[in-house]
């Protein structure tokens, strides 16, 4: 049997598809009826390496961190404190934290709860545009070194 060309290019497409945009649900009551808008990974090195999945929807970000504080709670996750001068954004860290220099804090998953819709992960854009009647959630977790993530972190990388 002889798979066609174009057969093998689909096959190929979806496959590439399926290792850059996987349908993962985050657990969070909070979120619970809004929709995955985007996802993407970040390498090995200070952040990384981690899958970033994003949700964004019209409703103001402090009634979201609201509904979010109640529930982070639940899951063991601690919000990390406001710098003074910091953007308005709720942040929750879970598993291993530790600082980082530069960068703050990192943690094996974080929680962000921001003002703004969503720019596409892609884009070399901050995450959002602080549109106040639209929140974005970002959630970061960080993955194992099997060979689909390091694929999906060596090419199809987002800007951090």
């Amino acid at each position: 049997m002889v798979i066609s060309c174009p057969s093998t290019l689909l096959i190929s497409f979806l496959t590439a598809w399926f290792l850059v945009h996987p349908r993962a649900r985050d657990p969070y009551p909070f979120l619970e009826g809004h929709d995955l808008v985007d996802t993407g990974v970040i390498g090995p090195g200070t952040n990384g390496p981690k899958e970033i999945r994003v949700y964004s929807w019209k409703e103001s970000w402090q009634s979201v961190a609201t509904r979010a504080r109640r529930d982070m709670h639940d899951f063991g996750l601690s919000e990390e404190p406001r710098r003074k001068g910091a953007e308005d954004a709720a942040v929750w860290l879970g598993g291993s934290i530790f600082r980082s220099g530069l960068e703050g804090t990192n943690a094996e998953l974080i929680v962000e709860v921001m003002k703004g819709r969503h720019h596409e992960l892609r884009e070399s854009k901050p995450v959002s545009d602080e549109d106040l009647e639209w929140v974005t959630v970002e959630v970061a977790s960080h993955i194992d070194e099997s060979w689909a993530n390091v694929v999906r972190y060596t090419f199809f990388p987002v800007p951090r």
